[in-house]
């Protein structure tokens, strides 16, 4: 939930407040997919840090950066000692921007694995952080503002389709309403629950909880809480340190336990086929039948045959093809069945 709608606004809001005034002094990248923006006041720093992976994207605000010497890209220079005039959050969108003089604005589209940064002057994109998101040109500032109705009545006539009717809220939000009894709920009850819910993300705690397959930011308290804040600032770095060391765990744990998977569906296998061999050995006695049938013949069989066909006396004289050695002799190739 930490690139959800309802915790970007009050991320916003406090960003806002925080660096309006500010200088953009630094804007650069020396790890793939990740960009650092240093705001400058004159009298101390504020760093944007904003890791977009594809599988994890996710902004935080450490308290100092230290720039490496080398492999550094600088990026929208255009906007060097801009100052910050504003921070627009969009309304129920995933999105805001940061609003820079001579009209220029930077858009944080956190979007999950499709996540940008877009420079925009005007309402034009001149320049994209992840330069493959090419759609990203194509975006218009003034059409991320999003509407939802939030009366009974349009809750009602879309009662079955509520996912993508409310679809700010995410399948955090989704989550937390099914495991308070959302979905065996009567339709007053669902209307109520939701008012409930929305109402607790309009004034948000922030929770870090462990859902024992990963590590997740949410507004609401459900699984297992990790921790709890009310500072946005500290809520996205908290969770950032905290999946960062986690997720490298549960990466180890889940191939090590794939491997063993693995190896076990193996010897499961091997143990189930040699059982059914075992098993075939203990009930199947033709080897001894074929031996019998070789010596209570052995007058009537030719010499140097591959094979022979006899009637088997244990089963009604059934016919009965047996494989011969022809460089030996009969009794011979009766005693290898005996054998065997």
């Amino acid at each position: 939930m930490h690139n959800n709608y309802f915790f970007l606004r009050p991320l916003s809001k406090a960003l806002e407040e925080k660096v309006k005034g500010y200088t953009l002094v630094s804007c650069f990248s020396q790890n793939k997919e990740e960009l650092i923006i240093e705001l400058n006041n004159g009298k101390q720093s504020f760093f944007i840090k904003a890791s977009l992976q594809p599988d994890f994207s996710c902004l935080s605000f450490p308290d100092t950066f230290t720039r490496s010497g080398k492999n550094s890209v600088d990026l929208f220079n255009t906007v060097l000692l801009k100052k910050v005039i504003s921070v627009v959050q969009f309304k129920n969108e995933r999105s805001f921007s940061v609003g820079l003089e001579d009209e220029f604005q930077l858009l944080f589209k956190m979007h999950g694995s499709r996540a940008n940064i877009i420079l925009f002057q005007g309402e034009k994109a001149v320049s994209i952080f992840r330069s493959h998101l090419t759609a990203d040109f194509e975006i218009k500032l003034p059409e991320l503002h999003r509407e939802i109705d939030w009366s009974k009545k349009h809750f009602i006539e879309n009662i079955a389709r509520l996912e993508t009717t409310y679809f700010t809220f995410g399948k955090t939000v989704w989550e937390y309403l099914n495991s308070i009894g959302f979905e065996s709920a009567d339709l007053e009850e669902k209307w109520k629950l939701i008012n409930d819910t929305l109402h607790q993300l309009e004034k948000p705690s922030f929770y870090i909880l462990d859902t024992g397959s990963k590590i997740i930011l949410s507004l609401l308290p459900f699984h297992s809480i990790v921790s709890h804040c009310t500072e946005p600032f500290k809520a996205i770095n908290e969770f950032f340190h905290t999946h960062s060391h986690k997720e490298a765990f549960y990466k180890e744990k889940t191939a090590a336990l794939h491997s063993l998977n693995a190896q076990l569906k193996s010897s499961l296998s091997y143990v189930e086929k040699n059982k059914a061999k075992l098993e075939e050995l203990e009930h199947d006695h033709h080897y001894q039948v074929w031996a019998d049938l070789i010596m209570a013949n052995i007058h009537t069989i030719k010499q140097g045959d591959e094979k022979v066909v006899l009637n088997n006396f244990y089963e009604d004289d059934r016919p009965m093809e047996i494989k011969l050695k022809p460089r030996l002799s009969l009794q011979k190739n009766a005693e290898v069945y005996y054998r065997k």
